[in-house]
């Protein structure tokens, strides 16, 4: 702020200026927060042995978690963040709430399953970054009475969902590897193709 203050020769900042002192103010401080720790590590996981076997049913359990943690949501976490914020949509911060406990729900119903050698390390960076997504929308959802926990979310947010996306990538490409390809409808299709139906 003085820096820029010395380069107007003392006078007061430009609204241009008063921003980008906001946004590196902001960037500062992201890099200087600490990210939640993981919620499990890779001795909490339950691995077991791969076969196609044990591949397919822990795709039809993991699909069951998913199934039961679906809510009313219409839209992403992101999009409701947007309808508060633009729209002054009250109502949006309960879908938010509502989303955030899906993801941390889902993960805990995931970190308890058997997983197949093979896709451990894939399957724990998935509960981890839904567990992490989850504490970024409870974020999301205190804008009207903490934003800068939601502006310090905003700038995890897009790394944490980068993350998901590519568990899930990376899943879905050890199934294909292991010869397993399930039609829409069979059981555990909607988890080992979920990128694959959004895309």
């Amino acid at each position: 702020f003085t820096a820029k203050k010395a380069e107007n020769g003392g006078g007061d900042l430009t609204e241009s200026q008063m921003s980008e002192v906001a946004s590196e103010a902001l960037a500062s401080l992201a890099s200087v927060a600490v990210p939640a720790s993981d919620y499990k590590s890779a001795k909490d996981i339950n691995t077991i042995e791969s076969t196609q076997e044990s591949l397919l049913e822990f795709a039809t359990k993991a699909e069951a978690v998913f199934l039961k943690n679906t809510g009313n949501a219409s839209k992403s976490e992101i999009l409701y963040l947007q309808d508060a914020i633009e729209k002054n949509d009250e109502s949006a911060f309960s879908h938010i709430a509502e989303i955030a406990k899906m993801y941390r729900d889902t993960a805990v119903g995931l970190s308890v399953l058997p997983v197949p050698r093979e896709l451990a390390g894939d399957t724990l960076s998935l509960i981890n970054a839904m567990m992490r997504v989850s504490g970024i929308a409870s974020d999301f959802a205190k804008a009207n009475t903490d934003p800068l926990a939601t502006m310090l979310a905003l700038q995890q947010y897009p790394k944490a969902v980068l993350v998901l996306g590519n568990a899930f990538i990376n899943i879905g490409k050890i199934y294909k590897t292991a010869g397993i390809s399930l039609p829409d409808g069979a059981p555990g299709a909607s988890f080992v193709n979920l990128i694959e139906n959004i895309v």
